[in-house]
């Protein structure tokens, strides 16, 4: 199974293809998008073409994303992200791609143990599950949160239907 994790972000969208066989992960890419333009609506645009680049070149078998917070003290960046996030799932479903939606405190319990951990811890013990993640150490931390995106849905799917929003069928 090959599963595409996104982790959306306004100035850096993170992905990540992670494969599984059962009982070991590789990863097959990791990367991240910046947009080169500064007008919000050519962002968008480049945005929605890189995601379909991503499922043409990768075709993977599932797609998680992590849902964006808004934090109620600053509403309007947050609402920013859920216009990314719209931006994502629009690319996903035109392309006939189901997805599931993780909250980041859903994300890094089941990476680190704890829904609190910050971007570092979530870092190291990536590294700690997939060792080959060090080569790419000089990617953002987006690009680790799609990682990890990605592995919290293999963990979920293998033990149970879980806590994620899944696209096909409603909030779970």
């Amino acid at each position: 199974m090959q599963v595409l994790g996104i982790d959306p972000g306004t100035l850096c969208t993170g992905f990540a293809l992670l494969a599984w066989d059962g009982s070991v992960g590789r990863v097959v890419e990791l990367g991240y998008w910046r947009p080169s333009c500064t007008r919000w609506v050519d962002r968008i645009r480049d945005l929605y073409d890189a995601v379909e680049a991503w499922l043409q070149t990768y075709g993977p078998d599932a797609v998680a994303v992590e849902a964006p917070f808004i934090h109620p003290r600053y509403p309007r960046s947050g609402l920013r992200v859920e216009h990314v996030l719209s931006v994502v799932v629009t690319a996903l479903a035109r392309n006939g791609y189901p997805w599931t939606e993780y909250p980041a405190s859903v994300v890094r319990r089941s990476v680190v143990g704890a829904g609190h951990a910050d971007k570092s811890a979530v870092r190291r013990y990536l590294y700690a599950l997939l060792p080959e993640t060090r080569r790419w150490a000089h990617m953002p931390d987006d690009a680790f949160d799609a990682l990890a995106v990605a592995y919290c849905h293999i963990l979920t799917r293998s033990r149970d239907p879980g806590p994620g929003i899944r696209a096909d069928s409603g909030r779970r």
